[in-house]
């Protein structure tokens, strides 16, 4: 009775030391995960590409340390031109067909002439397909003179000139105007207060039609101005009050000793009528040429009213202005410089074609001879003439100094001067035109026209000289886009420099190594 609650004791007591031991089994079941990794990890030394040697067995030279900074700053040098390159941005041309789906595009030009007067000159478009815009009547074109003064729109003007009612037989053969050559010419000019003038030609017909008009105008003048001293006088009138203050003359431009006259004049078409106040116009440059109706009362009235501003003391008229002395809004006479600079701008069709620069005057003959289209081509180009001005500037740096064309730029450095050493001279400028597109890295596309050109002259007698600017618009479009390299690429190459470099210097270092070191052995005699 006594033994059992003893063996249950020792039963009771027992278990203390296993509960231990199965708590302890418990941590060993709980820390074996981390056994198991860390054995993982050491069977990765089996595949170890990168095997250390430890240090005690390596040995540093003085070689070694100096191929090693060459080799540093070497690497230093390559990474960051390569860095530069990655982050530089480089222009890729391709070539397309052109897409484009305007059926016409625009010409701009500023083209100067200094010895064509904006009197004559006038613009005609002509292509392939028989389309003719001879009238530019969309004001986008404008003549101004030498001095920067807008002088008219380079319009056609083919309204019919109109005569007077003159009796042609009555004053075919009276002769009220005063001839004048060379010889007294200036002499004539210069004494009456204000004079017109007819420059003409026999072989002319509008001269011939004007001839008795302008004879009737000039008797008209001499009776009103004979009237008006008459009245002054008292009836009667007194001799020379009138004569030096008001006449009409001519200068027959076929006779041998005017021919220099009219080349001094710049005179070059007929008829060509020509007002002098008191000779102020010539000795500025100027020349004012009336552009009136052709009838004996108009060009009558106008002579007395140019007398009358003379009169009253009014300053000669300036550069691109002139009289309208009826009032009809129509300027009756216009001063003009010997020159002139025809700009603007024009749509053509999508063919080749040409625009033409020709002199052009309704009611008028040209002196072939006397026509000169030495000009210089300040500006010419194909699209939107702003596109330069919306390129941001950071990219404009980038662009060819030609982008658009050789004359895009409105800088006279890219102006040419294109000369007539000779008389009946034509010039032809002949135009292959591409669509160019530049697609900047960030920002609009920016399209325009570039072109090649090539000029030529030649001569044609009898025929008025001309500017033909010839143009072909190629199907194919040149597109220069702006690219960055991959961040991918970056990367591998600058991973490709840093490991070239070091293994190569690594290779230099270990034959230069072997090489001293066979040189030391040589020294020692230890080579056999």
């Amino acid at each position: 009775a006594r033994t059992t609650p003893a063996r249950r004791i020792g039963r009771d007591q027992a278990p203390a030391p296993c509960a231990r031991s199965q708590r302890g089994t418990q941590g060993t079941h709980q820390a074996s995960p981390w056994v198991a990794a860390k054995m993982d990890l050491r069977k990765l030394r089996a595949v170890d590409l990168y095997r250390s040697i430890p240090k005690d067995l390596t040995e540093a030279t003085q070689l070694g340390g100096i191929v090693s900074v060459v080799c540093v700053v070497t690497l230093l040098i390559l990474f960051l031109m390569e860095l530069s390159t990655f982050f530089s941005i480089t222009p890729v041309t391709r070539i397309e067909i052109s897409h484009g789906e305007d059926e016409s595009f625009r010409v701009n030009f500023n083209i100067t002439f200094p010895e064509m007067s904006c009197e004559w000159i006038s613009v005609d478009i002509l292509d392939a397909i028989g389309h003719k815009k001879v009238n530019i009547t969309d004001n986008s074109v404008h003549k101004y003179n030498l001095h920067g003064t807008w002088v008219a729109s380079a319009v056609k003007n083919y309204d019919e000139v109109k005569y007077g009612s003159t009796d042609v037989e009555v004053y075919k053969n009276k002769r009220y105007t005063v001839p004048l050559t060379t010889l007294n010419f200036d002499r004539v000019v210069k004494e009456y207060r204000t004079i017109l003038v007819n420059f003409h030609a026999p072989w002319c017909h509008h001269c011939q039609a004007l001839k008795p008009i302008y004879e009737h105008a000039a008797e008209i003048v001499q009776q009103a101005q004979l009237e008006k001293y008459r009245n002054k006088a008292g009836g009667v009138a007194g001799k020379n009050y009138w004569q030096r203050d008001i006449a009409l003359a001519t200068v027959d431009c076929t006779q041998e000793v005017n021919v220099q006259l009219c080349q001094r004049e710049h005179i070059q078409a007929f008829p060509t009528v020509r007002i002098f106040r008191e000779g102020t116009d010539r000795k500025q440059g100027l020349h004012e040429t009336y552009h009136g109706d052709r009838s004996a009362e108009e060009i009558a009235n106008f002579a007395v009213k140019v007398l009358s501003e003379v009169q009253n003391k009014q300053a000669a008229l300036p550069s691109g202005h002139g009289l309208d002395y009826d009032g009809d809004g129509d300027l009756d006479s216009q001063v003009h410089t010997r020159g002139c600079r025809v700009e603007g701008h024009i749509r053509v069709s999508r063919v080749p074609g040409s625009v033409i620069f020709s002199p052009h005057a309704e009611g008028h003959d040209f002196n072939v001879e006397a026509i000169n289209v030495s000009h210089v081509i300040e500006h010419l180009s194909f699209g939107h003439k702003q596109f330069l001005g919306a390129v941001p500037r950071k990219y404009k740096s980038k662009l060819p100094k030609d982008f658009g064309g050789v004359f895009a730029s409105d800088a006279r450095d890219h102006s040419e001067l294109f000369v007539s050493n000779k008389e009946h001279v034509t010039h032809e400028h002949y135009l292959k035109v591409v669509p160019t597109a530049f697609e900047p890295l960030n920002g609009k596309p920016i399209e325009t026209y570039e072109y090649t050109i090539n000029s030529n002259t030649y001569e044609k007698d009898k025929t008025v000289p001309t500017i033909k600017i010839m143009y072909d618009l190629s199907p194919m479009q040149v597109v220069v886009k702006e690219t960055r390299r991959p961040l991918i690429d970056g990367l591998c190459g600058m991973c490709a420099i840093l490991g070239g470099v070091y293994t190569s210097f690594m290779l230099v270092e270990g034959l230069l190594q072997g090489a001293l070191r066979t040189y030391k052995k040589q020294g020692e005699g230890k080579l056999s």
